[in-house]
């Protein structure tokens, strides 16, 4: 009775979870437009992104063996 009790809890939990990510989703359409949908980049694109080789080969040779 208890594993049933607990089953249906946690579906009633999940339900209600995604019935209110479903409303503050269409709500964020209704206000924000498509601003939801496009979130800023959280990296710079990649023709800003500067990788120092000479580091890189340095730590390659310095890391042990396994």
């Amino acid at each position: 009775m208890v594993v049933l009790l607990t089953i249906f809890t946690m579906a009633i939990t999940v339900i209600v979870k995604n019935v209110a990510i479903y409303v503050i989703y269409k709500l964020s359409q209704l206000f924000g437009g498509s601003a939801a949908a496009q979130p800023e980049p959280a990296v710079p694109p990649a023709d800003t992104v500067e990788i120092d080789l000479e580091a890189l080969s340095i730590f390659n040779q310095s890391s042990p063996a396994l």
